[in-house]
């Protein structure tokens, strides 16, 4: 990622549909942002003129392979899943002793 200067997963997956969308169509919106590390540069496409363009631009972005952009998950929004087992105890030696 060279976008973002703090990594999340959202940040990631709208880095790599950008890429994705620039390299299918040729050029990036002049409202989006471009990655620093591109060298040369990326041609904008202007609505006016290349209406077609941006409207390739937002379809390329929403049929981008997000699986395929290998974004892990934020730490703070890693979900674990709890599990309880419980049995009871088979024999009456293992169960402590009461003081009556």
């Amino acid at each position: 990622m060279s976008m973002f200067h703090i990594y999340s997963q959202k940040s990631c997956q709208f880095e790599c549909r950008l890429r994705y969308a620039r390299d299918r169509v040729g050029c990036v919106p002049w409202d989006y942002p471009v990655p620093t590390d591109v060298e040369g540069g990326v041609p904008v496409c202007i609505k006016n003129l290349d209406n077609n363009m941006v409207k390739e631009f937002s379809a390329a972005m929403d049929e981008a392979d997000i699986e395929a952009c290998d974004c892990l998950p934020d730490c703070e929004a890693v979900h674990y899943e709890v599990q309880v087992d419980k049995i009871p105890l088979p024999s009456p030696e293992l169960l402590c002793p009461r003081k009556v």
